[in-house]
Parts: structure tokens; sequence; C-alpha cells
């Protein structure tokens, strides 16, 4: 999940910035850049998880998206100061 932080700036900033269930896509994305694995494999193989199986995989998907804000917001600000100085 990680990887997907750090290699796909553009599809978190879309999917991260929307409502809807971050901890699920980070995780479809995650399994889809290991595998290439489609989306509903994945939403299948997900129940078949035990249910601290799922708790764990959704801690490191709050890691990740956390890792996510704190880079998004350290560069919205980054945008912010640079623009303010251009006028």
């Amino acid at each position: 999940m990680r990887k997907v932080v750090e290699l796909w700036p553009y599809s978190c900033e879309h999917n991260l910035t929307a409502h809807q269930n971050r901890q699920a896509w980070i995780g479809h994305a995650a399994v889809a850049l290991a595998f290439r694995c489609p989306e509903d494999i994945v939403r299948e193989a997900w129940w078949h998880l035990s249910d601290e199986q799922r708790k764990l995989a959704n801690q490191q998907a709050d890691k990740a998206i956390s890792i996510w804000e704190t880079n998004y917001v350290k560069k919205a600000n980054k945008r912010k100061r640079v623009r303010g100085r251009a006028k």
C-alpha cells in the first residue's frame, strides 16, 4: 500500500480525496500493483480472510493513507507558498 502512495500519486489524489471507502481502494490498488489482480477478485477474496486478517489489513491501509495525507498536505502548502510569492 505504501508503494501505491509512492508510485501512483495522481490515482491516490483522485481516489483518496473522494468520499468513498479509502481503505478498500488502497487495498485493491496494492493488490493490482503487486499481482495485477482485478477488483472483483479482490472483493471476493476479502471475505475469505479472517476477521483478524481484515482488521490487520485495514490497519495497514490506514497507515498508508496517513502517509499519503501527510505528503498531500505538505505539497498543498508548498504550492500555496509558491503561489503567494508569485503575486
